[in-house]
C-alpha cells in the first residue's frame, strides 16, 4: 500500500481519482487546493502525488515546480485543458506538454480512465521505489 496526495479544486474529479485509488489498496489524502497542500503536507512522506493543473490558487505547473524542489516523489499531472477551452484537444496536448516539461512523472486527460490512471501509477511508484 503506498500513500498517495490527491490535489485538485473539483470536488467530483479528487474523490472519484480517490476512490479508484482506495479500490487499488492505496492510502489517500485529498487537498482542495495547491495552497493547502504546500502549508500543510509539502513536508509529508508520499509515495505519490496525482495533480490537477488549473486550479484558482495556485496553478499545477507552481505546484509541480514547488515539490520537485523539495522532493524526488513522483508527480502526475491531470487536466481536461484550461477552464476556457474545453473543446480544445490541441490545447489539452499543450497543457500535458508544458506539465512534462516542467519535470511531470507521467500526464493523464480527463475524463480520468481508471485503469490507466492505475497503470501509470504503479509504474510511476515503481521508479520511484526502484
Amino acid at each position: 500500500m503506498s500513500h498517495i496526495c490527491i490535489i485538485d479544486d473539483d470536488e467530483t474529479s479528487r474523490a472519484f481519482v480517490a476512490m479508484a485509488m482506495e479500490a487499488a489498496d492505496h492510502e489517500v489524502t485529498e487537498c482542495e487546493s495547491a495552497t493547502t497542500f504546500v502549508s500543510q503536507y509539502l513536508n509529508t512522506s508520499f509515495d505519490l502525488i496525482i495533480s490537477d493543473v488549473y486550479m484558482p490558487d495556485m496553478d499545477g505547473y507552481e505546484l509541480l515546480r514547488t515539490i520537485k524542489e523539495n522532493s524526488g516523489v513522483p508527480v502526475i499531472i491531470m487536466s481536461a485543458g484550461s477552464s476556457y477551452d474545453l473543446g480544445n484537444k490541441q490545447k489539452l496536448n499543450l497543457t500535458l506538454e508544458m506539465a512534462n516539461d516542467f519535470g511531470a512523472d507521467a500526464v493523464l486527460s480527463k475524463p480520468i480512465d481508471a485503469d490507466k490512471l492505475i497503470e501509470l501509477v504503479d509504474e510511476s511508484i515503481a521508479k520511484y521505489l526502484a
